[in-house]
């Protein structure tokens, strides 16, 4: 940040009365903001929650309001690695998934503009600057953020405070505007060779038939077994079983039954104000030759908009890469959306003494395209 710009952001400061709060998820505050600003199923507080009896953390928010600009950011707050050796320190990261920072009213959905002034920007500046400043006062030293691809937020302000960095993008599928023939013709032509085969040997889809929900957790380890997942993706039962039992969350699980009448397949979906996300899925190995996960989405998509849903979200890569599974996704919509991910230095000092201690600890080298790069090689930290 040059010197101007920091000329700025303390000229802002001093004129500004800003409140501000790490929330938890109980807080009528979390609540209040969502219903107001454009947000993901990731932004829930129940999701929230869930995330962080996962990733070892504390569920948290942080709030701030200035003269009517707002923002939330969820947050997973955990102490720092044991291979730091630092007492008493903390970071935060979103939750995994796109849980991405909010600023009303400035965050809109993906292709709606609408105006924003350089006092929007600043304002929405001041406001990460005062995260950046409550996160330092309570021994939190840094903050990682996966943006949500399909909501529009001015990148400016991210650009001044802390780092923005560019991944491979999402794909999505507009269920708006087109009928179901169209989005048919939309997908690669070998996957509507492939569907077309299935289904005329007697393959079928249901959606919400949660009795498959045992059958696909034993599928769904099995199938990241085989591909060498990192254990972070090893969820526990208990984890699927409250994602489907909680409402907010809007869990539809779509299974595809071989002619017998077997699960073979399913992705797990979870939703909010319009917009589905393709969440968790797995399939038979001694189906993979079939390649039977292509019914999964089809059928997605063909009841999502059956049901009058806006978007569906396919996702991205693995850790935000342009790899096989990204090049799989694109084979279901022409449509996709830039990712990026956020990161914000609370506390510089101790943040490299965290590094230093990891690099003597671990005898690895520093690698700063991964953040934080005290976490590097633990897996379902950070990003690269």
């Amino acid at each position: 940040m040059n010197g101007y710009r920091v000329f700025k952001i303390r000229d802002l400061l001093v004129q500004n009365s800003i409140e501000s709060a790490f929330i938890n998820p109980h807080d009528p505050r979390w609540a209040e903001f969502l219903a107001k600003c454009p947000h993901g199923v990731h932004h829930q507080p129940a999701y929230v929650k869930l995330a962080a009896k996962h990733e070892g953390g504390e569920a948290a928010a942080f709030w701030a309001r200035c003269q009517g600009c707002e923002l939330l950011i969820p947050l997973v707050v955990r102490d720092l690695p044991k291979e730091t050796s630092l007492q008493g320190l903390r970071d935060a990261a979103t939750p995994y998934g796109y849980a991405a920072p909010l600023i009303y009213p400035l965050t809109n959905k993906v292709g709606v503009n609408k105006p924003c002034t350089v006092e929007d920007l600043n304002r929405a500046t001041l406001l990460l600057e005062c995260l950046r400043g409550e996160c330092s006062r309570c021994g939190i030293i840094s903050v990682f953020s996966r943006m949500h691809p399909l909501l529009s937020t001015p990148l400016t302000p991210f650009k001044r405070c802390g780092s923005l960095v560019a991944h491979a993008e999402t794909v999505y599928v507009d269920l708006q505007s087109s009928e179901t023939s169209v989005l048919w013709r939309q997908l690669r032509r070998a996957f509507r060779k492939s569907i077309r085969q299935l289904l005329n040997q007697g393959f079928t889809g249901v959606v919400d038939e949660f009795g498959h929900l045992p059958q696909f957790y034993e599928m769904y380890l099995d199938t990241m077994r085989r591909r060498r997942a990192k254990p972070f993706y090893f969820f526990d039962w208990d984890y699927f079983e409250t994602l489907v039992g909680t409402p907010t969350l809007e869990p539809h699980l779509c299974s595809v039954l071989n002619p017998e009448g077997e699960l073979v397949a399913a992705i797990l979906y979870l939703g909010t104000a319009g917009t589905l996300e393709a969440f968790l899925g797995g399939w038979r190995e001694s189906y993979s030759h079939l390649a039977v996960s292509k019914l999964s989405y089809w059928f997605m998509i063909e009841w999502a908009q059956q049901q009058s849903r806006e978007c569906l979200h396919l996702g991205g890569g693995v850790g935000g890469a342009d790899d096989s599974l990204l090049n799989f996704k694109r084979g279901f919509s022409p449509l996709s959306a830039p990712f990026y991910t956020w990161r914000l230095i609370c506390d510089a000092e101790k943040y490299q003494a965290a590094v230093q201690a990891w690099v003597s600890q671990s005898k690895f080298s520093v690698e700063e395209s991964f953040f934080p790069e005290y976490r590097r090689y633990i897996v379902g930290d950070g990003c690269e």
